[in-house]
């Protein structure tokens, strides 16, 4: 089996809190890089009920994730006791 990856197979998982309404979003991407590039895209379908004054916090929380594996990973962490205090929200589409 060839373990090689190309690096556009590779993906970031991201979480960003709405501090403002008690929830986290998790997802995918090729290109985020902070809260800015996360303000300025289509919001995912998830979050599109957030408001333009919600306080945001975001944070990478995995690297360079081959993209077979994302889902399961987005997975586990949703129902990791890491974000239980929190409404979790997904959509599984790449940003």
């Amino acid at each position: 089996m060839d373990q090689t990856r190309n690096a556009s197979d590779l993906l970031s998982v991201y979480e960003v809190l709405n501090e403002t309404r008690g929830e986290l979003y998790v997802g995918t991407t090729w290109r985020l890089n902070d809260l800015n590039d996360f303000s300025h895209m289509t919001p995912p379908k998830a979050v599109r009920h957030w408001q333009p004054g919600d306080r945001l916090r975001f944070r990478t929380i995995e690297y360079g994730l081959p993209q077979a594996d994302a889902g399961d990973f987005i997975e586990r962490y949703r129902t990791s006791d890491l974000v239980k205090a929190w409404k979790v929200l997904t959509d599984g589409q790449p940003a």
